[in-house]
């Protein structure tokens, strides 16, 4: 949620930056608990998304990929 202090154009790119960090903070940690398998999931996808419902976006996410 934005603050209401927050201007639209100041939002955006602090919401951009988070999903970049984010993603990255993704990568390493998936990276990490895979080690040495990394061949083995080649075709891995990362997504970060802004979502209010984690349970929601998760189900979203599952039919999109079957």
């Amino acid at each position: 949620m934005k603050p209401k202090c927050w201007s639209d154009v100041f939002f955006k790119a602090y919401k951009n930056e988070e999903m970049e960090r984010l993603s990255s903070d993704l990568k390493k940690f998936v990276y990490a608990l895979i080690g040495k398998h990394k061949s083995k999931f080649a075709n891995i996808k990362f997504v970060v998304d802004n979502c209010i419902s984690t349970e929601r976006i998760l189900l979203v996410m599952l039919k999109k990929t079957k």
